[in-house]
């Protein structure tokens, strides 16, 4: 999936240097919004693997990892969906779909912890992708104090992490 990783890329570094530019300030729901409405919803193109902003979908449902997640589903940040207008559900509402893409995002202030990668997150992850060869899971960190890094995301494909796939 070369594709969606060049799209979380470029955006990423769009909304890096805009939010540290800008001296944006905003919690977790707040970062993740702008990410998506700012920078990764203006990537949509027709014939691209995000051809539609309705792929995109913030605080979404997904399948859960059964020893993570007793109910079967769990909510996720953000979602990136295969197809337009998908969710978990089928139209007799059984829980059919898996997503294309799901990012995971910690957002770090100076009145937070230092950061790091949600170890949660990174297993979550690792389990829900084993086996799933489309599928590839981002866990996000931003650090508005910038006292490591401003951004780093870990990729997550077919079981295996790599921690520092985009530093910035």
């Amino acid at each position: 999936m070369p594709d969606l990783d060049l799209i979380i890329r470029s955006a990423a570094e769009e909304f890096v240097a805009a939010v540290f530019s800008s001296r944006w300030r905003g919690r977790e729901r707040e970062a993740i919004s702008l990410f998506a409405f700012g920078h990764l919803l203006r990537r949509c193109a027709a014939g691209s693997i995000l051809s539609h902003p309705t792929q995109i979908a913030i605080e979404a449902c997904v399948p859960g990892v059964p020893q993570l997640n007793p109910k079967g589903r769990v909510n996720k940040d953000l979602v990136i969906w295969p197809s337009p207008s998908m969710s978990l559900w089928d139209e007799s509402w059984h829980e059919v779909h898996v997503p294309l893409a799901v990012l995971e995002w910690k957002v770090f202030r100076e009145a937070t912890k230092p950061p790091s990668l949600s170890r949660y997150d990174l297993d979550w992850l690792q389990k829900f992708s084993a086996g799933r060869a489309e599928f590839i899971g981002y866990a996000v960190w931003l650090d508005l104090a910038q006292r490591i890094h401003r951004f780093t995301a870990a990729r997550v494909q077919n079981g295996r992490v790599d921690e520092r796939w985009l530093v910035l």
